[in-house]
């Protein structure tokens, strides 16, 4: 069976610090992780864990954030990942202004990892990972990575981080 997905639809802010929000399909179960979903004026993650993983023999959920803002600080991670040949789910950040990454990571990995997406108007990440690609010794010979697309309008600032697509 499939977990069921989270959501939170708040209409001002989302404030998620020092906490977990994790669906995850357990590893004995035959199902996928369900996905969660943020949506509001301002999103801001501080030393959170966001995880849409599967333990077992399903596909990892998707994890999407929707606001005015997002900020993502302080060694907060987005992971969603498969611990078999399926695929890591989808991650996807949009904002109408600005994305911040700060000490954190963005995390997309299995047999096939998911895609990564951000969309904003600018986006700054500041010692942090984004990370997809085929978990070594789980991919298939000749199954290509998902991508990471920046969708960008004015302004990108990349310092001291590391991006990859790894197979």
């Amino acid at each position: 069976a499939q977990s069921g997905n989270i959501t939170f639809n708040i209409d001002n802010a989302i404030t998620i610090n020092s906490s977990l929000v994790i669906n995850s399909a357990a590893s004995n179960s035959l199902g996928n992780s369900g996905d969660i979903q943020f949506d509001s004026e301002n999103i801001t993650l501080t030393a959170a864990v966001v995880g849409a993983n599967n333990l077992s023999v399903g596909n990892g959920g998707n994890i999407s954030l929707s606001a005015g803002n997002i900020a993502v600080n302080d060694n907060s991670v987005l992971d969603t990942q498969a611990f078999d040949l399926r695929n890591g789910g989808n991650i996807s950040l949009s904002a109408r202004e600005l994305i911040s990454f700060s000490n954190s990571e963005v995390n997309t990995r299995g047999g096939v990892g998911g895609e990564i997406f951000f969309s904003a108007q600018d986006l700054n990440i500041l010692n942090s990972n984004i990370l997809a690609g085929i978990q070594p010794g789980l991919g298939e010979v000749n199954q290509p990575a998902k991508d990471v697309v920046f969708d960008i309008a004015a302004t990108v600032t990349i310092n001291n981080s590391l991006i990859s697509n790894l197979v």
